[in-house]
């Protein structure tokens, strides 16, 4: 797929989309350029029946996504186009309409802790650090990423990720929630390869129920599509092929339709 951009990369396993911030020469920062890609190229792929998951990653080992350009950002401080392109980009992450995992090694700061938590789930290595420095460096985070963070971590997590501005390890990440699991950096690719797969084998419109569930607590356009979607899912020649292959004890051949 053509993302108009080098440093934003897709690739596809079979049914797992992987979307790969690629620019590993300063830890994976996206540019204004990729801010602006990334809703495109979500739609792009929410639009590919044959994409059933996506895995949200940064080029290399060092760094998933480190924080936003600096250099940029001392271009135009403050400037309504940078801001703006990046809560759309990563509005458009948090409502893609399939799962989404971020595999997380080494560094995730800033702008990657934003783009991890507009994922569904978070794999770390467990070599990888997370902050929040924005207190630290007098910006002004966004209300929809504190908000976000608040809900996977909790009011009280969020305060002390947000007012200390300190660098935070993997296993305080876990006990935190900010992450659901810290693998060995050696295996956390084949850990998120082998979750990918296994939702990758559900039924595509189950799955999209149960996204806009869970969303619907949050967001009241995601509460009106979920009654379409349940609907949707329940008269599904999928609902039916589950029904056959629960009977007869073989494995679901599901087609999202």
């Amino acid at each position: 797929m053509n993302t108009g951009t080098e440093h934003l990369i897709v690739q596809r396993e079979g049914p797992v989309g992987v979307l790969v911030f690629n620019r590993p020469e300063r830890h994976n920062a996206p540019s204004l350029e990729v801010w602006r890609a990334l809703p495109a190229v979500l739609a792009a792929l929410e639009a590919d029946a044959a994409v059933r998951v996506l895995i949200v990653r940064g080029a290399g080992d060092r760094a998933f996504v480190a924080g936003a350009d600096s250099d940029e950002l001392d271009d135009f401080p403050g400037d309504a186009a940078y801001t703006n392109a990046s809560a759309a980009a990563l509005a458009a992450l948090s409502r893609f309409k399939k799962p989404s995992i971020a595999l997380i090694h080494g560094h995730c700061a800033a702008a990657g802790v934003a783009l991890a938590l507009a994922c569904d789930m978070r794999f770390a290595s467990d070599d990888a650090r997370f902050a929040m420095p924005a207190a630290r460096l007098g910006h002004a985070l966004r209300t929809d990423t504190v908000c976000r963070l608040a809900r996977v971590v909790g009011p009280g997590y969020a305060s002390e990720i947000l007012f200390s501005a300190r660098s935070i390890d993997a296993l305080e990440a876990r006990r935190m929630q900010l992450v659901n699991h810290v693998v060995a950096a050696s295996e956390v690719e084949d850990a998120v390869e082998q979750t990918a797969r296994q939702i990758a084998d559900n039924a595509p419109l189950s799955l999209l129920v149960a996204k806009l569930a869970l969303h619907s607590a949050f967001d009241a356009s995601a509460e009106r599509e979920l009654e379409d979607a349940v609907v949707t899912c329940l008269e599904s020649a999928d609902r039916a092929e589950g029904r056959r292959a629960y009977r007869g004890k073989r494995k679901p051949r599901y087609t999202g339709a």
